[in-house]
């Protein structure tokens, strides 16, 4: 069980939460990665290279949203 989504403390508004979801793209030579908030507003998104590493890549991506 990955939860779909996780209420994290909001960065512009340290009192509130918000729902963070992440969705990504993988395609034979890169991964993209999007996350967005409950009102489906683009937070943030990454792309990594389709290489060992890419695992380590968007998981520290992800972290950053608690």
């Amino acid at each position: 069980g990955v939860p779909t989504a996780v209420p994290i403390p909001l960065r512009r508004n340290p009192g509130g939460l918000m729902s963070v979801i992440i969705g990504v793209g993988p395609h034979k030579a890169t991964h993209q990665a999007v996350a967005v908030d409950d009102r489906e507003t683009e937070i943030d998104r990454i792309s990594v290279r389709a290489t060992s590493s890419q695992t380590e890549r968007l998981l520290a991506w992800a972290a950053s949203f608690g």
